[in-house]
């Protein structure tokens, strides 16, 4: 073989991999302990945002590099790397620590300890037993005391079913800041959502107003409002919506420091850039 096609084969073979293959360096420890912030990783591309309903099961527990949802806000930090875990038609449930996919648990957060904060006056004090909570610190705020706490998920639940005349309770989040979500699907109760999948029909409720209204509005391109209790799509009122799009869930490797489906729900598949390949590259 002469070296002129020797040349010309090495040139196609690297403008095939140029153009199939790309690298990301991660940016957070969202994914740790998988991939740390500073790493890069090799990933393919091009393919991921065609995939059909049939075919985006290949991408469950894979890592995937996707558009930022958030474009516009703090935390707008570019391409985002998460973990797919569901993809469109899968059931999703949350309960405060632990997530589930079609009933089966994938991850439990904080050894399920939650950090929460009490709001009650302190004529109440006394009717609250609080032993079952390790109490970090107790200030006055006006006519009311915040007590800020760690206790378990039961707790929490006994909590509201027993005081909830009296007293509220906030589950406490730092990393999430101020931060403006699409909706967030982290605090699904006794309810199974599914992934939006292109032709999936919708009926027009409460659910539908809480964890589906802004998946179409932001990603649909539909205009959902609200008047006088009557929900409108581009002006004209609806009994249901039909999603167009194929949908997937996102979690980071490091499920307590991570901004992901928890808080923007689904994204759509045509978000998704590319798959990881080859991870743990030097620094």
């Amino acid at each position: 073989m002469s070296k002129r096609i020797i040349t010309l084969l090495s040139g196609l073979i690297l403008v095939l991999i140029l153009f199939s293959f790309t690298v990301y360096r991660v940016n957070s420890n969202s994914m740790s302990p998988t991939l740390l912030s500073g790493e890069y990783i090799i990933c393919s591309r091009g393919w991921l945002s065609n995939l059909s309903k049939k075919l985006d099961r290949i991408i469950i527990n894979r890592i995937v590099v996707f558009e930022n949802p958030l474009r516009g806000s703090a935390f707008d930090h570019g391409l985002l790397v998460k973990r797919c875990v569901a993809v469109s038609g899968d059931i999703i449930q949350s309960n405060l620590d632990e997530v589930f996919v079609n009933r089966d648990q994938i991850i439990s957060l904080t050894d399920g300890l939650i950090d929460v904060l009490l709001y009650i006056k302190p004529v109440n004090i006394d009717s609250v037993d609080l032993s079952e909570m390790k109490i970090s610190s107790c200030n006055r705020v006006k006519d009311l005391l915040l007590i800020r706490c760690i206790c378990t998920d039961s707790t929490v639940k006994k909590f509201r079913e027993s005081y909830s005349s009296f007293l509220k309770i906030e589950i406490v989040e730092p990393y999430l800041g101020n931060l403006k979500v699409l909706g967030s699907w982290k605090r699904i109760r006794d309810m199974e959502l599914a992934i939006p999948y292109s032709g999936m029909e919708v009926d027009v409720n409460h659910e539908f107003v809480e964890y589906y209204s802004d998946l179409a509005n932001h990603f649909e391109n539909q205009q959902i409002m609200i008047e006088n209790g009557v929900l409108y799509c581009c002006n004209s009122p609806i009994n249901s919506f039909d999603f167009k799009k194929n949908y997937c869930f996102l979690l980071g490797d490091n499920h307590e420091k991570s901004i992901d489906s928890r808080c923007f729900g689904p994204i759509p598949m045509d978000l998704l850039k590319s798959i990881l390949i080859f991870e743990n590259l030097q620094k």
